[in-house]
């Protein structure tokens, strides 16, 4: 349990990175679209602490939402950088 704790824990911590990466190198509009993703997790966050004592797995739940969250990014972000063909910030 322990190891899979440390790859949640992982997971979470470069998931926050790539978002705010993201947030910080987006311009105006894209800093809100950009974070989303975060959103979305911290409400899951936020409901698993509320109502902690209806959350016996919430490791799983954290994974399951993080894994969510990572979809979302990368259909919002990272989609439409390749179809619009985005070289890179400069």
């Amino acid at each position: 349990m322990e190891f899979i704790m440390f790859v949640i824990l992982a997971l979470l911590i470069a998931f926050v990175v790539m978002v705010l990466r993201n947030v910080y190198l987006s311009k105006r509009a894209g800093r809100l679209v950009a974070s989303l993703p975060l959103l979305v997790f911290s409400l899951a966050l936020i409901n698993i602490v509320v109502n902690f004592d209806e959350h016996n797995l919430w490791p799983i739940e954290i994974a399951v939402w993080l894994s969510i969250s990572f979809v979302v990014h990368i259909l919002i972000v990272v989609v439409p950088a390749f179809i619009l063909g985005y070289k890179g910030h400069k």
